[in-house]
Formats: structure tokens, sequence, C-alpha cells
């Protein structure tokens, strides 16, 4: 009998021992996948909100190309070359809006750094973590033959430019205008 009691007593104590390895290793795997998952997570926040300023800026650049194809809510200073011609726009969301044309043509809205004093800058994206990002948009005008008519188009750019902490960004949106622009003075 007390040879049985010794063998089941070491037969407990071996089993303890496997239990404990087994619990540290899933404590370190358990810590491994956390750690993995935090980094991950903070990857995808700083995604989200990269994705966030890109979509209000599309929808900035939307609104510019609107207002320049408009027929009736659209002045310019000066008509196109057929090279094509760089703009700002002044959005007015009430009513008529202006494309006036600059001395930088056809570069880069970012040339200068897109901040609130660019003169292409347009509007500024409320973002949570980033606070106001400046979006600045440059029109490129280029003046079109139609190759069947003897019709002129214009092929209008919106090339918008913005600024993160963790990358600066640019694209370009096309539209078509058909039909003339109403000329002001500067």
């Amino acid at each position: 009998m007390i040879t049985k009691l010794r063998f089941k007593n070491h037969y407990s104590k071996s089993l303890k021992a496997v239990s404990l390895i087994e619990v540290l290793a899933v404590l370190v795997l358990t810590g491994v996948l956390l750690l993995a998952t935090a980094r991950m997570t903070s990857s995808l926040l700083i995604q989200l909100r990269n994705n966030e300023v890109e979509d209000y800026a599309n929808g900035v650049a939307l609104q510019a190309l609107e207002a320049a194809k408009s027929p009736n809510n659209i002045s310019i200073s000066e008509l196109p070359f057929s090279t094509g011609s760089a703009y700002r726009i002044l959005l007015n969301p009430g009513g008529s809006s202006k494309l006036e044309q600059t001395s930088l043509r056809q570069g880069s809205p970012d040339n200068l750094g897109c901040t609130t004093t660019n003169s292409y800058y347009v509007n500024s994206a409320a973002v949570t973590g980033y606070g106001q990002v400046p979006i600045c948009i440059q029109i490129i005008i280029k003046t079109q033959t139609n190759p069947y008519g003897a019709s002129t188009y214009y092929e209008l750019t919106a090339r918008v430019s913005y600024t993160l902490p963790s990358k600066s960004d640019n694209f370009d949106l096309q539209a078509y205008r058909y039909g003339g622009f109403n000329v002001v003075g500067p």
C-alpha cells in the first residue's frame, strides 16, 4: 500500500510540472498575439485617418470640377491656352465660383507645400489626430477640338495635393466642359 501512495504522489507531481510549462507557453503565445494585434490596430487606425483625408480631398476636388463644368456658375479671369493653363478656384457654395489664372503653370500645387498660405489652398479637412489638414487644388484647363466636328471643348484636370504627418500625396481627377466661359477681369 505504501508503494501505491508513492506512485500516485510521483505521478501527480509530474502532472503539475507539465501543466506549469503549458501555462507558461500559453502566456508567451498570448503575449505575442496581443503585441501583433496592437501593432496591426495602430497601422489600421493610421490608414483609416489617411483614407478620411483622401475621401474629403476627393469631395472637394469633385466640388471644384463640378463648379468648373457648370455652364452658368463659373467665371474665368483669362481663357486657357491650348497647351493648358493653371488656375486656382475660388469656390462659392451659394452661387458663382471663379477660376483665377496663376503664374505657376502646370506645376504641382505642392511646389511650395500645401499650406493655408499656398495660392492653391481651397479648404481644410478636420481629422481626429491630425487636426486641420490643408487641401490644395490646381485646375488645369486645356482647349481641345473635336476631331469629328469643329466644336471646341475643354479638358479640366483637378490636381489635388495634401500633406499628412506620415506622407504627402497628390492625385488628378479629370472632367470635360462643353461650351465657353464667362471671361471677367482678374
